[in-house]
């Protein structure tokens, strides 16, 4: 007869991963982002992999402000933002602003690429499968915690 199940354990939907979990994941994210716009990864593999990694950001960036958010939510949402970010890059009006902020083309980019399209969901679902494993492992715990 199988073991009952442990009646202590808070159930699946309740565990959350912490707030500095979820804000060590945005700075390990924003340094790879970075790392991938440098010299040294080939522009080839360094500028899908970045838009991917934008996307992963925006999926932490969520975590932070929604810890108890569950990761399928946060993976749709990062994604829609992702997909809408190049949208509006449509308009024109991130290019505009780049012109004038340079630092703006990290946040909005400044031209329409319909190559960076399916990054967008593919850097949400690398995040969303490390929350998964965080979730289940060293960074989650109750909901309503009083650290994080």
């Amino acid at each position: 007869m199988p073991d009952a199940p442990d009646e202590t354990a808070p159930p699946h939907s309740t565990l959350r991963v912490s707030r500095a979990v979820s804000v060590s994941c945005v700075a390990v994210t924003l340094v790879l982002g970075v790392a991938s716009r440098s010299d040294f990864v080939p522009p080839v593999l360094g500028q899908p992999l970045g838009v991917a990694l934008w996307c992963t950001l925006v999926y932490w960036l969520v975590v932070v402000l929604r810890p108890g958010i569950r990761p399928r939510a946060a993976l749709l949402t990062a994604s829609a933002i992702g997909v809408g970010v190049e949208l509006f890059q449509l308009t024109g009006i991130p290019r505009a602003v780049a012109s004038e902020i340079a630092l703006s083309r990290w946040v909005l980019g400044a031209g329409y690429e319909t190559s960076d399209l399916p990054m967008y969901p593919i850097g949400a679902v690398l995040a969303w499968c490390v929350h998964s494993v965080l979730r289940r492992g060293l960074g989650t715990r109750p909901e309503g915690s009083p650290i994080g």
